[in-house]
């Protein structure tokens, strides 16, 4: 796994990787993976690369970095998992693909009211999440 300490740095794939997910360039994503970025890799607070295409709606780039090995059941400091990611933004093609390559939907988030995925779908409404929740 790779820490990336340094977003302004272009020198590592791993970073490559991190600007291209966030430019949202799915050809750049697949360049920097090809040319060894670490689909693990991870900012010092625990947000993945995973998490960060999930969080800004990058499904075919999240479920292209679940190809190639990103860690699904990645938490953050806190803990937020990626899951809990996917949840709370509703996706639930991103929910059941990573439930499909198990994710555990028993952890629970930290601060004051920890819950597990299916009480954030619950928390935000996301009624189609929490009845394939249900069912798992």
């Amino acid at each position: 796994m790779t820490l990336i300490t340094n977003l302004n740095s272009m020198a590592t794939p791993s970073e490559r990787l991190w600007h291209a997910i966030a430019a949202k360039d799915f050809a750049k994503v697949k360049l920097s993976m090809d040319k060894g970025a670490d689909a693990n890799a991870h900012l010092m607070c625990g947000t993945s690369v995973l998490m960060h295409a999930i969080q800004i709606g990058q499904f075919d780039i999240a479920k292209f970095l679940v190809r190639k090995g990103a860690d699904v059941n990645a938490k953050t400091i806190d803990p937020f998992t990626v899951l809990m990611y996917a949840v709370s933004t509703g996706d639930l093609s991103m929910v059941k693909c990573l439930v499909g390559e198990g994710a555990d939907t028993t952890v629970l988030s930290g601060g004051d009211q920890p819950m597990t995925a299916l009480g954030l779908a619950v928390k935000f409404n996301r009624v189609d999440i929490e009845v394939y929740l249900e069912s798992r």
